[in-house]
């Protein structure tokens, strides 16, 4: 998985009403989407990738564990294309 392909942060349910189609959140390289979900956030974090991927709850956090300890597995390098 590219870290730099776009993705776009959903949010389910979107509480606040403003797109009950379920597109509200931030768009950006998947690397900025995964540094945009907050955990206190009474919602739930869905990330959709430029080839339709979608990340579920458990593949977000586990992903940025990944962004914040990079040197500690082989999948960190394999995200950014490095292993």
């Amino acid at each position: 998985m590219d870290l730099e392909s776009r993705a776009r942060l959903v949010y389910w349910p979107d509480l606040d009403g403003s797109d009950s189609s379920g597109h509200s959140g931030h768009s950006g390289t998947l690397r900025d989407v995964l540094r945009e979900v907050d955990g206190s956030d009474e919602r739930t974090p869905w990330i959709v990738t430029e080839n339709g991927k979608i990340l579920r709850p458990r593949e977000i956090e586990a992903l940025k564990a990944e962004l914040d300890a990079p040197s500690k597995s082989c999948l960190s390098r394999a995200l950014s294309r490095s292993c």
